[in-house]
């Protein structure tokens, strides 16, 4: 009977060993388990930093053009206004001339109205 409980310490540390073996290796196999998915969400945040910065710079040089494009309008405005300036100007200058000229045959008529009611 003693040789039975000598065997049976020898096989109750062989298998404590054993089950402290199997339980390494699930824990080993669980920490690879979540290494795995934490790489592969890191990966997913990397591609979608990624696709930010894409999305960031097709803003930015959207923005850009917009800018200049509200610069074009801003500079096409001006010359607009200049031109309804100088158009206006010379407009007028048309119509006082127009005007000077029916104010003189105006006097004109009246000088020869005056002259007439005299006679």
């Amino acid at each position: 009977m003693k040789k039975f409980f000598e065997s049976f310490y020898i096989f109750s540390k062989f298998t404590m060993s054993f089950v402290l073996l199997i339980c390494l290796l699930a824990l080993l196999y669980v920490f690879y388990l979540n290494y795995e998915k934490e790489s592969i969400i890191t990966q997913n945040e990397v591609n979608i930093e990624m696709d930010l910065n894409e999305s960031i710079n097709e803003n930015s040089v959207l923005i850009t053009k917009l800018a200049n494009s509200i610069d074009l309008n801003k500079s096409s405005l001006e010359q607009i206004k200049n031109s309804i300036e100088t158009f206006s100007s010379q407009s007028q200058s048309d119509e006082i001339l127009y005007i000077n000229k029916n104010i003189e045959l105006i006097n004109e008529n009246l000088t020869r109205l005056s002259e007439e009611i005299k006679n």
